[in-house]
């Protein structure tokens, strides 16, 4: 039987994914920068890791066959909230960036003059 103690683990780190992608389906768009969205993404990779990383240990363990089927579900609840979440800022992030325009040219590109 698995120890308690990597259930809850499991149970909390996958709360705490699922608090960040929650609080992130609240966020504006609008009030986010290129440089946050990055930032957000990640720490939404490192919370995925973190949580990844447990679920491997224990079905690395020769403990797999007794994963209880809450552990399951709550690995495949947390794996389409990251997915959903992921997928979400990765457009928000598009959006960011295909709106900022383009780098101009300065002046003194625009005005080289050959040598003859």
């Amino acid at each position: 039987m698995l120890p308690v103690f990597e259930d809850k683990n499991i149970i909390s780190l996958g709360l705490e994914l699922e608090i960040f992608c929650a609080k992130w389906s609240t966020d504006l768009a609008s009030d986010q920068t290129e440089t946050l969205l990055n930032v957000k993404l990640q720490q939404l990779d490192k919370n995925w890791d973190s949580l990844l990383e447990a679920y491997e240990a224990i079905f690395m363990a020769d403990a797999y066959p007794e994963v209880s089927e809450s552990v399951e579900q709550k690995y495949a609840k947390c794996s389409e909230s990251f997915q959903n979440c992921k997928a979400q800022m990765l457009e928000a992030l598009q959006l960011f960036t295909a709106s900022v325009p383009p780098k101009q040219p300065s002046n003194t590109e625009n005005n080289h003059v050959p040598k003859l």
